[in-house]
């Protein structure tokens, strides 16, 4: 709730900071978007790990205002193995997890172009893990959980904007015993197209 009160507190200074009569190129409508960056596992390890991996994202999302947003997106973390201890062995697992997410997206102008932007909202996660050390075979694990993010976006045209962007996704499962569940931190600069 302080997170979500936080954004809205940030929504309305924007809509304040802007003259009467001044539009964003992006004030309102139905855009879709992609891009790509890279993603890191933030559990430590008691093996070898390589916890950071390429990363690719798809939205759609519906501008209300120039101050308040909502997307629905499909994100893919890659590959990353991470581990711990299972009955006191080092075990390891290599994830492969995509997510499906519904963000609120507050939006913070700065002059017709440039912005700054917050994301709040769930993520649905889908994992599948091979695990290797202290015992080997395959696991799985779905779930859903909270996830945060924000960042820059530059409007180039009246209908194309980049972004760069920081988003984490937070307890995600393997399914793997004596594992603990994990955090997604991802990188990515995305395009953005509004019709």
């Amino acid at each position: 709730m302080l997170i979500a009160g936080g954004l809205l507190s940030l929504t309305s200074l924007g809509a304040q900071a802007q003259a009467p009569g001044v539009q964003l190129n992006m004030d309102s409508g139905v855009y879709i978007g992609a891009g790509g960056g890279g993603s890191r596992a933030t559990t430590g390890c008691a093996t070898a790990c390589d916890k950071t991996d390429k990363t690719w994202n798809v939205f759609v999302g519906y501008q209300l205002n120039r101050n308040i947003g909502i997307e629905v997106g499909y994100a893919d973390f890659g590959s990353l193995t991470t581990g711990g201890t299972l009955f006191g062995v080092p075990s390891a697992a290599r994830t492969d997890t995509t997510a499906w997410d519904v963000t609120l997206v507050g939006t913070l102008p700065i002059t017709d172009r440039f912005s700054f932007y917050g994301k709040l909202g769930v993520f649905r996660y889908d994992s599948d893990a091979t695990m290797s050390g202290a015992a080997t075979g395959t696991a799985s694990a779905k779930g859903t959980a909270f996830t945060i993010g924000g960042g820059v976006q530059y409007a180039l045209t009246a209908n194309i904007a980049g972004r760069f962007e920081w988003q984490r996704y937070n307890d995600v499962g393997n399914g793997v015993p004596g594992l603990a569940k994990d955090d997604i931190s991802v990188w990515r600069v995305t395009g953005r197209y509004k019709f």
